[in-house]
């Protein structure tokens, strides 16, 4: 496992129920592919929220969307 600090871009509506982040983090970017997962942690909240996998939508350059 591989942890790097990500920064939220963008985080929007598509329908009711289903969001698209966008993150920038370069690293991870480059080797990542739709389909596979990442760990979401919220800094400062590790004792309130757990990590959660989530399925990456898209990933070019320095961003991935999720």
């Amino acid at each position: 496992m591989r942890l790097e600090k990500a920064i939220v871009e963008s985080n929007r509506a598509l329908s009711t129920g289903c969001m698209l982040m966008a993150m920038r983090c370069s690293r991870i970017a480059r080797s990542v592919r739709p389909g596979q997962f990442v760990h979401i942690l919220v800094p400062d909240l590790e004792s309130a929220v757990l990590r959660r996998p989530v399925s990456v939508f898209s990933a070019r350059g320095q961003r991935i969307w999720i």
